[in-house]
């Protein structure tokens, strides 16, 4: 179990520099038009919340419960603890329909609309953001990821 989680960490790493690079490469060349950081910014702010999320609950709950959950379930969380729990797991949930179901709708109608090509980069870079949740829930401990996936 130990080495799958060095190769897909390997992996999540290999296709962060790609997009890296993809990114880097957007801003370089003359003939893409530019992106705004602004932009750009506003489409990772939905993984970085979740990220943030995450790897919060995870310290929260290795605080307030001393180390990772024995069982599944919520028995022995603290009411904050809960709260924290149930709203990362809610966010998670939104972020994964809508990255499943929604986002693939918005690209074809880009690639379709001639003049909203320029947002297929933006979804890219959307996209690209949200599997390296994937990539963070991965390297979690076990203990938290038995509790999580259950």
């Amino acid at each position: 179990m130990q080495d799958d989680k060095v190769l897909l960490l390997l992996f999540g790493v290999l296709v962060g520099l790609l997009s890296l690079g993809y990114i880097v490469w957007l801003f370089a060349t003359k003939t893409v038009r530019r992106l705004s950081a602004a932009v750009v910014g506003l489409a990772v702010t939905p993984s970085l919340i979740l990220m943030f999320l995450i790897a919060s609950l995870a310290v929260h709950m290795r605080l307030s419960l001393g180390g990772w959950p024995l069982q599944i379930g919520e028995e022995g969380f603290s009411p904050g603890l809960i709260f924290h729990a149930e709203t990362t797991i809610y966010y998670f949930i939104f972020l994964l329909y809508l990255t499943l179901f929604l986002m693939p709708v918005a690209a074809v109608t880009c690639a379709l609309i001639s003049a909203w090509r320029g947002a297929l980069n933006y979804l890219a870079i959307s996209y690209v953001a949200y599997c390296c949740n994937w990539v963070l829930l991965l390297i979690m401990p076990d203990g938290f990821l038995y509790w999580w996936w259950d």
